[in-house]
């Protein structure tokens, strides 16, 4: 870890001074990132160390937004009123927190590497495939059973099931290397004509 200064600034805009801390992983990340850049402005008296920390666990928030939103599907763009907005949303906390306890139970059964592996959306749309075919089959008193059960019980059977799933069919898909940007054109090269304009010199009939 390694930790330096600049100042960024935008058109307009006074300079802002920053601290940069540089985390170098144990790990690269799927795409074959060997190191994280932070910028913050938080003063010296707080450790490196500390802001680092604080971005894992930001990190980590910003992670489950995204199954929110990917996987769940939490964020439903017809529902106009902000009450059923809210009331989707919580339903999809809920399911997020079944989809963690399933991930868990993967990980428990298979090992903690492997819970890193799967692949949140194939999970989801498997259970969204079955749920009624199964919801049919079995009947309500096995569904009942579960919640009878001690704690102990119920995570030593998840781990069990955990231990049964096929891996191969929800893993992540690895992602490739990112392709670097292209080259930015120049104004004066390639300049942007407002439609407006061009209506008002169209010659008229």
């Amino acid at each position: 870890m390694s930790e330096g200064s600049l100042r960024v600034a935008g058109e307009g805009v006074a300079q802002m001074a920053l601290r940069r801390v540089t985390v170098t992983l144990d790990t690269p990340t799927r795409d074959g990132t060997t190191e994280i850049h932070i910028l913050t402005d938080l003063p010296a008296q707080v450790p490196a160390v500390a802001v680092a920390e604080l971005y894992r666990g930001r990190w980590r928030i910003e992670g489950a937004f995204h199954e929110l939103e990917a996987a769940i599907r939490g964020e439903v763009e017809t529902l106009g009123y902000p009450k059923a907005a809210l009331f989707a949303f919580c339903v999809a906390l809920v399911a997020f927190n079944v989809l963690r306890v399933v991930k868990a139970a993967i990980g428990a059964g298979h090992g903690i590497d492997a819970e890193a592996q799967v692949s949140g959306s194939d999970l989801a749309e498997e259970v969204a495939g079955t749920r009624r075919g199964m919801v049919i089959a079995i009947a309500p008193s096995v569904w009942s059973a579960f919640a009878r059960m001690a704690p102990v019980d119920l995570a030593e059977m998840l781990r069990g099931l955990g231990r049964q799933v096929w891996l191969a069919g929800f893993r992540k898909q690895p992602r490739g290397p990112k392709k670097p940007r292209p080259p930015r054109e120049s104004g004066a090269k390639a300049k942007h004509y407002a439609t407006a304009r061009l209506l008002q010199k169209r010659p008229q009939k």
